[in-house]
């Protein structure tokens, strides 16, 4: 019997999984997970992270939906679960507190830089915007914007909407005034 079938076969018995037994309200109760194996830690690893479907989980461990769906709505599944997300949470702030920590030492690099004469013209200049960029002031940048139509096109435009609107009968005529003009 391979390690698969005979973890399936541990499951039904865990679970409860068999069609006559889960009609029994007996073993309703024994669908709830009682403990945690290594593949329901690898489903719920998964599920805590968010990046896969039941049906994903389901086809990378080599389960069946059933197991993936009884692991994470479990109640020892659930509190798993939390315990994962909330364990990843702190590891952001962790990195966010480390990242602030080192804010000082990096701004003093840069500073150095900056004021070190022996180094290039270059490295100090890229130091100089790097220090400018993060107080606030990037490079402007130019936008240039183009027009997409020109005159002769918006004409054609308006032309065709007045014609279009004359043969479906919403209208009897139509004038088109002249923009006017902004100066």
């Amino acid at each position: 019997m391979s390690g698969c079938e005979w973890y399936i076969r541990d499951m039904e018995s865990l679970l409860g999984h068999r069609e006559e037994q889960v009609t029994t309200p007996k073993y309703k109760i024994a669908q709830d997970l009682l403990r945690l194996k290594g593949i329901h830690m690898r489903i719920l690893r998964m599920a805590a992270h968010g990046m896969y479907s039941m049906e994903e989980i389901a086809a990378v461990c080599g389960v069946t939906v059933q197991l993936v769906y009884r692991t994470t709505t479990s109640t020892l599944g659930q509190q798993k679960i939390a315990v994962l997300q909330g364990a990843a949470d702190m590891t952001a702030i962790d990195v966010i507190k480390d990242l602030k920590e080192m804010a000082p030492l990096a701004s003093n690099l840069l500073g150095e830089v900056l004021t070190d004469t022996d180094l290039p013209a270059l490295t100090r200049l890229k130091a100089a915007k790097e220090v400018l960029d993060r107080a606030g002031y990037p490079a402007s940048k130019v936008i240039e914007h183009a027009p997409l139509l020109g005159d002769v096109e918006i004409r054609a435009i308006k032309a065709r909407y007045k014609k279009n609107a004359i043969e479906m009968g919403l209208i009897t005529e139509a004038v088109v005034l002249p923009e006017k003009d902004d100066s």
